[in-house]
């Protein structure tokens, strides 16, 4: 299994939850304060030290579940925070439980209250996967997570002028293509 693979597949597995609406990976001030339009809840991935020896590797991570904070700091706070360290377990339980023999280190969950472009709160966990070094993993990270995700292809026929909106059709879960015509 790659860092990649493990990478996708948290983001999938956090994705799953119906609290969590994007997902980032990296710096994580970067990606909070270089997105004004983020949808929240955010579920981000930064990397922690990895390493290996003959039988395992060690990947080494911080997982972050981030809210946007009501106005009044206490309105939603033990909420957020309470809701990201459900999210933070589920996820990191459901990747164990999916591939034998990945183990985990003690998990430690820091709540915090952070102002990125928005006040935010939620909690962070510091965690380290065992991965046997023989560990082969599929690549399909939508469809072993989300069986009924649907994408279709959008094709929008547009004139010279004139507003356009679309409305998405009952049952389907995004668009994995765009076909834009401009006719004259």
């Amino acid at each position: 299994m790659t860092l990649y693979q493990i990478i996708k597949h948290l983001e999938s597995i956090a994705l799953t939850s119906p609290y969590i609406r994007s997902t980032g990976e990296g710096n994580v001030y970067d990606y909070m304060n270089g997105n004004p339009h983020i949808k929240y809840g955010v579920f981000h991935i930064t990397q922690g030290t990895h390493r290996q020896d003959e039988q395992f590797d060690y990947y080494s991570f911080n997982l972050f579940v981030i809210d946007r904070l009501e106005d009044d700091l206490e309105t939603n706070r033990l909420h957020i925070q309470s809701v990201a360290k459900d999210v933070l377990s589920n996820t990191i339980l459901t990747f164990r439980d999916k591939f034998y023999g990945v183990t985990t280190t003690e998990l430690q969950f820091h709540p915090f209250t952070q102002k990125f472009v928005d006040l935010c709160a939620g909690q962070y966990v510091t965690v380290t996967f065992r991965v046997p070094n023989n560990l082969i993993c599929p690549d399909t990270y939508v469809e072993d997570y989300v069986p009924n995700y649907r994408l279709k292809t959008l094709e929008v026929e547009l004139s010279k002028d004139g507003t356009y909106t679309y409305e998405p059709e009952q049952g389907c879960d995004g668009f994995d293509k765009v076909i834009i015509t401009i006719k004259s």
